[in-house]
């Protein structure tokens, strides 16, 4: 029986999308699987014994690294070459050329060092949909490698509430990668759109370090912004997160770089229509069915289309939000998406 190992900075708390994605392909696919955490040890998890135990002595391991720059990871995967074991690399957005501009410097050291070497023995590299592909230096730096698309899904319990003159953001307080600076102007820009039709802001996430906290307070509080934005802590749990999401008329991410977003498919699933940009690499499925509006990776361009989702007609919004979640329906079924995994697992 092959047994499928992956390797992530799994929480193990369900509040960030990694440990969302890592559960549900552990929870749909038919072989036998385990999570090695990187960051913190739990009842779910494997020890560091048992994983390398696992690589050193049986034959059908297939190891996933869901993490590219982590030291730990790639000695992991040097392991596996030492021992013929098998494995692939899911970048989750960490290959996009936009993210190697952060920490620009000790990516390219490691990269030369280390991370060639596992990356070129990988049995395959997978990529969430073909936006990330292309924007990836991957297929440009090995041209040799296996590639293969496989997205995220979605899989939240259906939540019958009223929908509320809101739009709002659920993910990381991480300003630089998730563009929240970028958001918090066009959100500005937008007030006077805003509060003639009624609508507010809200924002719900997990802390990503002190200075990204007063970043965001500070530019509230600054630009006189509290009457209609409310800044709040995590949403705990598949129930109120689809509640959340469904209360919303719109869902906003303006992230400087992205996989494939789990807030964006799930916000889908709960029939709200979202607003994203392009390096979001949700664009294109966004645009192509019609479900939200696609800006480009400025506030100029965000704010026009923060105002022309909230001037959509009752029944251009209707028509929207059926889309959202029968594409979801139709599209984002995680046991569809967890057998297409396995059948890479199985080819390679």
């Amino acid at each position: 029986m092959k047994i499928i190992c992956h390797v992530a900075n799994y929480q193990g708390d369900f509040k960030n999308g990694i440990d969302v994605v890592v559960d549900n392909i552990v929870k749909h696919s038919r072989f036998e699987n385990a999570i090695y955490s990187l960051c913190k040890s739990s009842e779910s998890t494997i020890s560091f014994f048992q994983l390398v135990k696992t690589i050193v002595s049986n034959k059908n391991c297939h190891v996933v690294f869901h993490t590219m720059y982590n030291i730990k990871s790639v000695l992991l995967a040097l392991l596996c070459l030492t021992f013929n074991a098998k494995y692939s690399v899911f970048p989750h957005s960490s290959s996009s050329c936009s993210s190697q501009t952060k920490s620009k410097k000790k990516k390219k050291i490691f990269r030369a060092l280390i991370l060639n070497r596992v990356l070129s023995n990988a049995s395959y590299i997978n990529f969430l949909n073909k936006e990330e592909l292309n924007n990836s230096f991957i297929p440009i730096e090995y041209p040799f490698l296996k590639l293969e698309v496989v997205g995220n899904g979605v899989d939240l319990p259906i939540c019958n509430v009223a929908k509320e003159n809101k739009i709002v953001f659920l993910g990381r307080y991480d300003v630089h990668h998730k563009g929240i600076d970028t958001l918090l102007a066009s959100i500005l820009s937008s007030k006077e759109i805003a509060l003639s039709f009624g609508f507010k802001f809200e924002l719900r996430g997990v802390s990503h370090s002190p200075e990204d906290d007063r970043f965001i307070s500070d530019y509230i509080k600054d630009n006189n912004m509290n009457d209609f934005v409310f800044v709040g802590g995590s949403i705990v749990g598949d129930k109120e997160k689809s509640k959340f999401l469904s209360s919303a008329k719109f869902y906003v991410l303006t992230s400087r770089y992205e996989g494939l977003p789990i807030t964006v498919l799930e916000s889908l699933a709960c029939g709200t229509p979202v607003i994203v940009s392009n390096a979001t690499n949700t664009g294109s499925m966004v645009e192509n069915n019609m479900l939200g509006f696609v800006a480009e990776d400025d506030v100029v361009s965000i704010s026009n289309r923060i105002s022309e989702a909230i001037k959509t007609s009752e029944d251009e919004y209707l028509n929207l939000s059926t889309r959202a979640s029968k594409y979801a329906l139709d599209n984002l079924s995680w046991k569809l998406i967890v057998e297409k995994h396995d059948i890479n697992y199985e080819k390679y």
